[in-house]
């Protein structure tokens, strides 16, 4: 399914180039994708399990992996914040598809029993930590959707989810799989001691002034769930790559 991760990606780019409106198009995409994939046919099945829809799972998260790094890429900030704020009504069933329920974009976060349970046991490092997060960054689309983009956006995905205001549950958060192949962790905010940078980035985190910003940054902190059994290093987190004292420090 890369083929239509590539042709999506090509799309959102020919969006961004013509100056349309974004959102409601990569919501709506999103939504219809995971309800149109996630149906079981009564006709011929009588029961299912989450495994079976594990295809469409991997394709939607990469692809949702993907799509934040093309809008942070092309630094579409109030249009990252949009499509991780919006409100995803998704099926709750997979045999009933009136039966909907609301979710923010950590749904598309799951847990690939296959690729991870049985795959990886039989694939040439069983001992990786995850074999999707390895899947993901081998699957390049050079020159933009490189390993380093990729992993980089799966982090900024986990960054962003309490910064921007969602809360965080047992069920709904997202882990970055791909976390232990990221290499630029201590210095992807570097960038935050620049005023002018931080003006830019203001859109995505909802805050129209500097002072609110590292107020709202103040809260980042290391959570040691978000790390790998027998991993020494978590997920890093927006402040493991600058102080607070140093943001919009330089011109």
């Amino acid at each position: 399914m890369k083929p239509l991760r590539d042709l999506y990606s090509d799309f959102i780019e020919s969006i961004i180039y013509s100056g349309l409106p974004l959102v409601d198009t990569i919501t709506s995409f999103f939504e219809q994708t995971y309800n149109a994939t996630h149906d079981a046919n009564v006709n011929e099945l009588s029961s299912c399990s989450a495994s079976d829809f594990e295809l469409y799972d991997f394709f939607i998260w990469e692809t949702f992996i993907a799509t934040a790094a093309v809008l942070f890429h092309y630094e579409k900030y109030a249009e990252l914040r949009g499509v991780l704020l919006h409100t995803y009504f998704l099926r709750d069933s997979y045999f009933d598809e009136s039966r909907i329920k609301e979710h923010d974009y950590c749904v598309f976060r799951k847990y690939l029993r296959t690729i991870e349970g049985k795959c990886k046991a039989d694939c040439d490092e069983p001992n990786l930590h995850s074999l999707a997060g390895r899947m993901l960054i081998r699957r390049e689309k050079k020159p933009l959707l490189t390993s380093q983009s990729l992993s980089r956006a799966d982090v900024l995905l986990y960054q962003l989810h309490n910064v921007i205001g969602l809360s965080t549950s047992d069920t709904e958060y997202w882990f970055p799989f791909s976390y232990c192949y990221f290499k630029g962790g201590e210095s992807m905010w570097i960038k935050l001691k620049s005023k002018k940078y931080c003006q830019k980035v203001l859109p995505l985190f909802g805050m129209n002034t500097i002072e609110e910003l590292k107020k709202r940054l103040a809260i980042c902190t290391t959570d040691r769930r978000m790390s790998y059994p027998y991993s020494f290093d978590p997920a890093p987190n927006i402040l493991s790559s600058i102080n607070l004292d140093s943001i919009a420090t330089l011109n």
